[in-house]
């Protein structure tokens, strides 16, 4: 404590520091007192503490510094307010999203991503269009390990953006909870363009559960979508697979499905 008060800069830095990682909550009216300090790396020490702490004065005072003239105290106060999760400090967060300031939207959508609050998912979605390239690809990385059937059809929309394709087909391969409902829902209306990126997703898996949702999409998808899924269901190699596509080549309603089921079985 009496560190925060000596004349050397980096001396009040540690003390800053230390009391912030003891979670010294009763030190944070003191920290707080530093804020305008004239040493940057003071500033920024005194958001770093003040992350730690859930008072609301260290809160208010968080709050306050998101907004700073100092980038840096700006981007570690966006930081503090995203590890403390607290609903009042999301609108400031989804503000920041909006920055000119290309590593401060970084900042804030990594503290945006956090949340589990309706706001968030159409803010990544936003981010997935930002013109920064650092930027649209944390958001589809933080689309791509969010659980839930929502999370998966917001990436399904970004399939049409060629600058993201690859990117959001290795998303939608990774076995997140909902992602399988998810992809089978986009192939019941999927077109020609999309349905081989989705019947792609579900075979990069390989999983016993998504090798089992390729051969449900042979039946359940879209034209487009079973014509797709047909040499993905032959790649798998089994028994209950060729006698699926022996099914579509004779029984499909459509004639260019039977087709791709005969091209898939060799015949």
């Amino acid at each position: 404590m009496g560190g925060l008060n000596d004349r050397d800069p980096w001396v009040r830095y540690y003390a800053c520091q230390s009391l912030g990682k003891l979670n010294e909550e009763a030190a944070a009216d003191a920290i707080v007192a530093l804020a305008d300090d004239d040493a940057g790396q003071v500033r920024v020490a005194v958001v770093d503490a003040l992350a730690h702490m859930h008072t609301e004065g260290a809160m208010a005072a968080l709050r306050r510094a998101a907004s700073s003239a100092d980038a840096d105290v700006r981007r570690a106060a966006l930081l503090g307010l995203g590890v403390a999760r607290r609903p009042d400090a999301l609108p400031v967060l989804l503000e920041a999203v909006g920055s000119e300031d290309a590593a401060t939207r970084l900042v804030a959508l990594s503290a945006v991503a956090e949340y589990d609050t309706s706001e968030t998912l159409p803010a990544l979605l936003r981010a997935a269009s930002d013109r920064d390239d650092s930027v649209r690809n944390a958001a589809v990385g933080f689309l791509a390990t969010r659980p839930g059937v929502p999370a998966t059809q917001a990436l399904v929309t970004l399939l049409g953006d060629v600058t993201l394709r690859e990117r959001v087909v290795s998303a939608l391969a990774l076995p997140m909870e909902g992602r399988l409902p998810g992809l089978l829902t986009a192939l019941e209306v999927a077109d020609e363009v999309t349905s081989p990126l989705l019947v792609a997703a579900l075979a990069r898996m390989r999983r016993a559960d998504a090798r089992a949702a390729l051969l449900q999409a042979l039946v359940s998808a879209s034209p487009a979508g079973r014509r797709a899924a047909a040499p993905a269901v032959a790649a798998l190699g089994t028994v209950e697979a060729r006698e699926a596509l022996e099914h579509g080549s004779t029984h499909d309603e459509d004639a260019d499905v039977r087709r791709a089921c005969v091209q898939a079985l060799g015949r």
